[in-house]
C-alpha cells in the first residue's frame, strides 16, 4: 500500500468504506487481520508494527523495530503475531498482551515475507532467495528447513488452508 492510512470495508452495502489511521509516518508495507477483523496488524516503513482496533480504528499498540517492517502475519490458533524486518529477523509477539516472545535470525538479507502454517506451530519466512521453515514448538524456536534454489529474492509466501503446500 502506498499510504500511511488503510481503508476498511464492511461487506454489508449499507456500511460505507472507512479510513483507519494506523499511525504510520511512512508507507504501510504489509498487513494482516484476525478472522473477525477485530484487530488489524500493520507493518510500516517507519520501523514499526502496529496493532489497530478493526472496529474503532484506534491504535492499540506500536512495536518498534530497528528497520522497516516488510510484512506481518497473525495466527488465530496460537495467538501469535510475526513481523518480517529488514534487519534479517522475524519477531514473534503475543497478540493479546503485545509482548515479545522470540526473535528468529533469518539471515543477512532483509526478511521480506512471513506467514504462519495453519495451526500456528510452524512459520515460513523469506530472506533473499531463501525460504525458511521454523518450528515454533521448540524453545527457542528452531530452524527446521531451508528451501534454496530461487534465482532472485522471494518477496511473498502463502500457504494452502490445509498446510500441505506453500507458494
Amino acid at each position: 500500500m502506498a499510504s500511511a492510512a488503510a481503508a476498511a470495508a464492511d461487506p454489508a452495502p449499507e456500511r460505507p468504506l472507512r479510513s483507519l489511521d494506523a499511525g504510520c509516518t511512512d508507507n504501510i508495507l504489509g498487513l494482516a487481520c484476525t478472522p473477525d477483523a477485530s484487530t488489524i496488524f500493520f507493518g510500516c516503513n517507519d520501523k514499526t508494527a502496529r496493532f489497530v482496533d478493526g472496529q474503532q480504528g484506534t491504535l492499540l499498540h506500536t512495536e518498534k523495530h530497528p528497520d522497516s517492517v516488510h510484512q506481518v502475519a497473525l495466527s488465530p490458533e496460537t495467538n501469535r503475531a510475526a513481523t518480517a524486518c529488514e534487519d534479517g529477523r522475524v519477531r514473534l509477539l503475543q497478540q493479546d498482551t503485545k509482548t515479545a516472545e522470540a526473535e528468529l535470525d533469518a539471515g543477512r538479507s532483509g526478511v521480506r515475507s512471513v506467514c504462519f502454517v495453519p495451526g500456528g506451530r510452524q512459520l515460513l519466512c523469506s530472506s533473499g532467495a531463501e525460504v525458511q521453515l521454523w518450528d515454533l514448538d521448540q524453545q527457542p524456536p528452531a530452524l527446521h528447513t531451508r528451501l534454496r534454489g530461487h534465482t532472485n529474492w522471494v518477496r511473498a509466501i502463502a500457504v494452502s488452508a490445509d498446510g500441505r503446500r506453500a507458494v
